[in-house]
């Protein structure tokens, strides 16, 4: 296996300039903060992928390879911090940053009793509605919206005969 796939990138020059500036500022604020992984190969998120699936271990993502925003420089992780001493201050750094999520407040839908669950990653930061700059994925969202208004026009029509 190679060490691309084991081993952590944690370059700030890889991820967007907002990202980065980002960065500084929360650095400031928690100045014990170390980046843990910033850009992914598309190799690492598949065996992140796989981890709790085909490989053991716990499952830490749901993303596949090139449906992460660490595979397209818009993420970062950071270690060595107490989430739950920090909140306080990453909150309001995320107040004056309203253009970046934390992984704290991430949710998902649990696939068999398909409920939404919490799946918080403390340690994840990324820009909001990412998709939408990356090529090829900014409309993996809306098609499933668009086709369900579709057919609920297409049901709707059929009624009024």
């Amino acid at each position: 296996m190679s060490l691309e796939v084991t081993q952590a990138n944690n370059s700030i020059e890889l991820v967007t300039s907002r990202l980065q500036s980002f960065w500084k500022d929360l650095k400031k604020a928690i100045p014990e903060a170390e980046l843990f992984e910033t850009k992914r190969s598309n190799e690492r998120q598949t065996y992140l992928y796989s981890l709790g699936r085909t490989r053991s271990g716990e499952i830490v993502t749901y993303a596949t390879a090139g449906n992460s925003p660490h595979n397209h420089g818009l993420a970062f992780d950071i270690r060595n911090v107490n989430f739950t001493n920090r909140e306080k201050d990453i909150r309001e750094l995320l107040s004056k940053n309203s253009d970046i999520a934390w992984g704290m407040d991430f949710w998902r839908i649990d696939t068999k009793t398909k409920k939404k669950v919490k799946f918080p990653d403390s340690a994840h930061f990324q820009i909001k509605g990412w998709r939408r700059f990356v090529p090829g994925l900014n409309g993996k969202i809306i098609f499933p919206i668009v086709a369900v208004i579709g057919i609920s026009i297409y049901s709707l029509r059929g009624k009024r005969k």
